[in-house]
């Protein structure tokens, strides 16, 4: 299965525990492609950094994350644009969903949310995620 995951679902997977968080070691043990593109990964480092400083955690464990990313998701360039959200981060998940073929979307975000699925990807919560993969692990 391959998934774009929101910024929304990144940050509180990385800096806490929770169900965000054991998605994230799903994706480490390989359950599931992460999809990331350019300005996804430049949202989610510019992120990490702020909450690093804000929380008194080191620049550096950012870096690492981002890093981590970079290097274990599946780079997509998408190469259409669409207009479809308020907030052009927003858009940005939803053309790398296209660009990378995904199956779905992970967000915590309700605008993206409100959406329920773009042109066939669907769009869901951690939960929601989380679910699927336990369906897919018992067959």
């Amino acid at each position: 299965m391959r998934a774009v995951v929101d910024t929304s679902v990144w940050v509180p997977g990385i800096f806490w525990t929770g169900l965000p968080h054991r998605l994230l070691l799903r994706w480490r043990d390989g359950e599931f492609e992460a999809v990331v593109s350019p300005m996804l990964l430049n949202e989610l480092s510019r992120v990490l950094h702020t909450i690093a400083l804000r929380i008194g955690a080191s620049p550096d464990l950012a870096d690492a994350w981002a890093d981590l990313v970079a290097q274990g998701a599946q780079w997509v360039i998408p190469t259409e644009a669409v207009a479809v959200c308020r907030d052009v981060e927003d858009n940005a998940v939803l053309e790398a969903a296209l660009a990378g073929h995904a199956d779905c979307i992970v967000s915590g975000d309700q605008d993206l949310l409100s959406l329920g699925e773009f042109r066939g990807v669907s769009i869901v919560t951690p939960r929601q995620f989380a679910d699927w993969l336990d369906l897919r692990s018992a067959c």
